[in-house]
């Protein structure tokens, strides 16, 4: 998994004690155990561009933005990392687990805008965000 770093930081969320070279971290990830997947749900995964195109649409809906605020709001005030669970960013692009549907571009995945709705195609090499979900 060590090529695919979006996806081995889904899988690994809240439970890693490897580095991305596969060696002992030493602790370094410790602080994501208590965002660990839930057992009764699917675990963190990429979305799907479909999947992140709809979290888009669906960004003014009040239940989303209420679960979020409901997570952010169960952590404790001097947690390190309470600000950073927030909604997607405005204006950035968000890289979906969708690759290229031409096959002659497997170097190339697909990413959505979510603020505008806008898709772009670009090479896996490219930095972009990323926003691994859960399903229950």
């Amino acid at each position: 998994m060590k090529h695919f770093p979006a996806a081995n930081a889904c899988e690994t969320y809240g439970n890693r004690t490897l580095d991305k070279d596969g060696n002992d971290a030493n602790g370094k990830y410790d602080w994501q155990q208590s965002l660990a997947a839930p057992k009764n749900s699917s675990g963190w995964f990429l979305p799907s561009y479909g999947q992140l195109s709809h979290l888009g649409e669906k960004r003014e809906i009040e239940l989303l933005s209420t679960r979020m605020n409901d997570v952010k709001n169960s952590i404790s005030a001097d947690c390190d990392y309470k600000d950073y669970i927030k909604w997607f960013s405005s204006g950035s692009y968000y890289w979906s687990s969708t690759e290229h549907p031409d096959d002659t571009h497997i170097d190339k995945a697909m990413c959505v805008c979510v603020s505008i709705g806008f898709l772009g195609v670009y090479t896996k090499n490219y930095t972009r965000d990323v926003r691994a979900v859960l399903a229950f």
